[in-house]
């Protein structure tokens, strides 16, 4: 029995290895036991058309932006690609990066090809400068693609700054009145780097008495860097509004409601108004914007220059006539000279701030009649007289000129006279005789205004259809007058920036010069910027024009408006 097992466990050893000695012989395959594993066989991978995406399209990763890096893997083995794995690392770290360190990819069947996509996102927090960004895999038979190895830069968060830069109070009488509509015009402007998304405006009134006369909700959507919006909001405050303010808050909201700033505004019941509104253009580029930060007035209106000296013999009458309408009747608004009063508000600042010319010595008048305008030069020679000697004075007008028919003499306007009775104006030769009647340092005239029966957008309404050329006034004593036009020429508006051409380029050469500048440098910088704007911009010729005292010649040139 003994021998008969050990004959069996031999068969069993001995017969594999005899089938296959027989099977290297004849060639032939011999069966495989089921317990016997099968080979794994390998993948074989690569990797290509690698592509970087971000939503601006400057190749960079810029903070709270969602970009993607793609790929494809392709399998050319005869194996799959089974449980791979993808690893994302940031090396060295750059901080603000957000992306998933690893991902568990599917299987890559022999032939096939996977297209992936790894999101990265630039956090808040993200600093500029480059990001070393490695993508690495792992497979379960030890055939992984090789690894990509990329360079991105990374850029900080462009932050937007949405908030109110400028802000006036419109009515249709030129007061607040209560019972009377009123119209807040706000220019708002994104001044950051930014761009600014979701932005939205909101104004709040006070609780009681105060209505609006619309919607109180302006959504803008986007603002660029630099770029601004103008907006109109209505309001109506009733006849039992008690108090002597009406307080406006101006709710600025942006997309992610930290890159915005509110405002209040007051409008003072019984306070004169500003004037009408303009619309500010900003740059539009996205990043790395120059701003100027926008205005409903013009840049010579703010930053005026300040000399802290004082000269208490200067003196200045400063008048701005602009609305012939409300005091003449049969005249359309186009007999009105655009920016006048803003001209006149414009030139008491520089005269106080620059000029040096104490406040209780500057008279500035809007709109004035013919009975003040005759009382104030009065007053303003009177002084003179008393002065002995010590006196400066300055005069600076903003309205209609007019000529008399009968003898081509010139004539200051009044907001009372017509072009029919222009003789029942201010005389030239009169006002500069007036002037120079007693010894004095200096007397200066600045005139923004033509004398031909023209004006800024039409003269009065007995203009005749042909121009006259005025007559050049006698000026004696110590007497330079810086005019807007010569001859027939009108003095004509700037529209962009509220003012005249005249006044724009003779306040904008003091605000540069800081008011160090002679007479002869002032006149001769007005001149030529005037003569080529007025081209350029209104496509009609405006010369300046400059006359003086025989009594200074050789002297003038030399003035200065600041005091030395």
């Amino acid at each position: 029995m003994k021998r008969i097992f050990t004959l069996i466990l031999l068969a069993i050893i001995l017969i594999p290895e005899f089938l296959t000695a027989q099977s290297q012989i004849s060639g032939k395959s011999a069966p495989v036991s089921l317990n016997i594993r099968k080979k794994k066989l390998p993948p074989i991978l690569e990797i290509s058309n690698i592509l970087f995406t971000d939503v601006n399209s400057n190749n960079c990763i810029d903070g709270l932006e969602k970009c993607s890096i793609s790929f494809t893997i392709s399998n050319s083995g005869t194996g799959p690609a089974v449980n791979m794995q993808l690893k994302v690392e940031n090396i060295p770290m750059i901080q603000g990066l957000i992306f998933n360190k690893q991902t568990t990819l599917s299987t890559i069947s022999p032939g096939a090809k996977l297209d992936v996509k790894v999101p990265v996102e630039g956090a808040i927090g993200l600093i500029s400068g480059t990001a070393s960004i490695r993508i690495s895999f792992d497979e379960q038979l030890g055939f992984p693609p090789d690894p990509i190895d990329l360079k991105i830069e990374t850029r900080e968060f462009q932050r937007p700054e949405v908030k109110v830069v400028d802000s006036q109070i419109l009515t249709d009488n030129g007061t607040v009145t209560l019972g009377r509509q009123v119209q807040l015009q706000v220019l708002v402007q994104n001044t950051g780097q930014g761009v600014a998304e979701n932005v939205e405006v909101r104004f709040v009134l006070p609780p009681q008495n105060v209505f609006p006369n619309g919607d109180e909700r302006f959504p803008i959507g986007t603002l660029n860097p630099g770029e601004s919006k103008n907006i109109s909001f209505e309001f109506l405050p009733n006849k039992i509004y008690s108090g002597s303010t009406i307080p406006i808050k101006i709710q600025v909201s942006e997309k992610w409601g930290t890159y915005s700033q509110n405002k209040e505004v007051t409008a003072s019941v019984g306070s004169r108004t500003s004037g009408s509104a303009i619309v500010i253009s900003g740059n539009n580029q996205v990043s790395n914007v120059a701003i100027t930060e926008g205005s409903l007035s013009s840049e010579v209106d703010k930053n005026v220059p300040l000399n802290s000296n004082k000269n208490t013999h200067r003196y200045a009458l400063i008048i701005g006539n602009e609305d012939y309408t409300t005091y003449q009747s049969g005249i359309g608004t186009e007999s009105n000279v655009a920016f006048a009063v803003a001209d006149a508000r414009s030139f008491a600042r520089y005269a106080e701030n620059t000029l040096g010319i104490p406040k209780e010595n500057i008279v500035m008048i809007e709109n004035a009649l013919s009975s003040v305008m005759r009382r104030e030069i009065e007053k303003l020679w009177k002084m003179i007289q008393y002065e002995n000697g010590q006196a400066e004075a300055f005069v600076f007008y903003a309205g209609h000129g007019f000529p008399d028919e009968a003898n081509n003499q010139s004539y200051l306007v009044p907001v009372d006279i017509t072009g029919t009775n222009v003789t029942d104006g201010i005389s030239l030769t009169r006002l500069y005789a007036d002037l120079t009647r007693f010894p004095s340092k200096r007397v200066t005239v600045f005139l923004d205004a033509c004398f031909s029966g023209g004006g800024r957008d039409a003269g009065l309404l007995a203009a005749r259809a042909v121009r006259i050329k005025p007559k050049t006034e006698p000026v004696t004593g110590n007497l330079v007058v810086f005019s807007a036009s010569t001859g027939e020429q009108s003095a004509l508006p700037y529209r962009d920036k509220k003012h005249g051409m005249f006044t724009y380029f003779l306040l904008k050469a003091i605000q540069d010069s800081k008011g160090n500048i002679n007479y002869r440098q002032l006149y001769d910088q007005v001149k030529r910027e005037v003569e080529l704007s007025a081209i350029k911009i209104n496509g009609k010729d405006q010369n300046p024009d400059l006359i003086y005292s025989n009594d200074v010649n050789g002297i003038w040139e030399g003035w200065k408006l600041i005091i030395e």
